[in-house]
């Protein structure tokens, strides 16, 4: 049985999906990203991530596996259990195991399980279908005309004047000669005024106005700004947010040290961890988590306690 299919499956629809005896695989959403050095533009999309403290049971994979296989649940629990085993025993001979549609785990010498998940699939229902792709600037085409002109100016340059031919002439041939030159003087002088006429028509011509002129009506109202112009303030209407009110209390601590360093180990196990206001004793509390919603708030409470019972919610006034 391929158990990472399933979990594959659940992830496109929930946003946390624990595997018993294993940990728990996490789905959160983020918005599209466009990367200016590498051109690439990234769908929405939930990105994937591993917290191990989250092994008990929740019930959501053995009935999904159940229903799937038409088996009943406690089989399906077994069936799940035996696959953990599996993944277990490579992950301590080989020190690696790979998860299909999931990710990469890597086990080091302290025995601390690493997860690098893959890119490859885009969980995010609302995106799906949407993949990554390169999207570079188009470069400018130069001007057809400047080109042309250009090549012409160079070839004119490496054009080699050519020998003259002097040839003793009679008077008659002198007189077709000169009936010849004055035909190609009046081509050349025609040839001049329509390059001059084509360069300048060419070129942008200054545009023509005319000054307009309006009288205003007798009655039109006069505005009187009492206020000097620096006094004059604008504002703008700022969209205001939900505030984050409601907090899951992990602990309280006097030693601002030993606050942070709890914020940070919970941060390095996947929650969005923070240091919230002081209680009436002067602790400092360290969140999980802050939510704006209170049902949000205390669905995330459910799980949490699955790894600390004693956490709570507290709210802030």
């Amino acid at each position: 049985m391929k158990l990472e299919k399933y979990i594959s499956d659940l992830l496109y629809r929930y946003d946390l999906v624990i595997v018993p005896e294993f940990g728990g695989i996490i789905g959160r959403k983020k918005n599209a990203h466009f990367n200016r050095e590498t051109y690439i533009f990234s769908p929405p999309h939930k990105e994937i991530s591993f917290n191990e403290l989250l092994q008990n049971n929740d019930g959501l994979l053995a009935n999904y596996v159940a229903e799937t296989e038409g088996i009943s649940y406690e089989q399906a629990l077994k069936t799940i259990n035996n696959e953990v085993d599996k993944w277990k025993k490579t992950l301590r001979e080989n020190g690696r195991l790979k998860l299909d549609y999931i990710g990469v785990f890597n086990l080091n010498t302290e025995q601390k399980l690493f997860f690098l998940p893959l890119t490859t699939q885009n969980y995010l229902a609302d995106a799906y279908g949407l993949t990554s792709f390169i999207h570079k600037p188009s470069v400018q085409k130069q001007n057809v005309s400047v080109i042309k002109q250009n090549i012409v100016s160079v070839v004119s340059n490496n054009r080699k004047p050519q020998p003259k031919i002097v040839k003793k002439r009679t008077s008659k041939q002198t007189n077709q000669w000169w009936r010849y030159a004055a035909v190609l003087v009046a081509g050349i002088g025609l040839m001049g005024g329509v390059a001059k006429w084509v360069d300048t028509s060419s070129k942008p011509q200054p545009a023509v106005y005319q000054k307009a002129s309006f009288v205003l009506p007798s009655d039109f109202p006069t505005i009187v700004i009492n206020k000097p112009v620096s006094e004059i303030t604008v504002t703008a209407n700022k969209k205001e947010e939900k505030k984050h009110k409601y907090f899951i209390i992990s602990g309280a601590f006097r030693n601002k040290t030993n606050a942070d360093k709890k914020i940070q180990e919970l941060q390095q196990k996947g929650f969005k961890a923070l240091l919230t206001e002081k209680n009436s004793k002067g602790l400092y509390m360290v969140a999980y988590e802050s939510f704006s919603n209170e049902n949000d708030a205390v669905s995330q409470l459910k799980s949490i306690k699955k790894i600390q019972p004693d956490a709570w919610i507290f709210v802030q006034k």
